[in-house]
């Protein structure tokens, strides 16, 4: 190989597809996608919590103050 194509192929391995910066980016990109999926599902699930404990603290306290 000419020294122009170790130099192409240098660059082709350091900014291709597979260079660090790009899978790099790509593994940021999906941690905060799921750290963000995460987050709200946790808050899904804690608003569904508190919605159905105060339904049931509301059922019960209906029941118990029914004569």
């Amino acid at each position: 190989m000419g020294y122009y194509q170790k130099l192409a192929h240098f660059v082709f391995i350091v900014e291709g597809p597979l260079s660090f910066w790009r899978v790099g980016t790509v593994v940021v990109v999906v941690v905060v996608v799921v750290v963000v999926v995460v987050v709200v599902v946790v808050v899904v699930v804690v608003v569904v919590v508190v919605v159905v404990v105060a339904v049931v603290a509301s059922a019960v306290v209906a029941v118990a103050s029914d004569p």
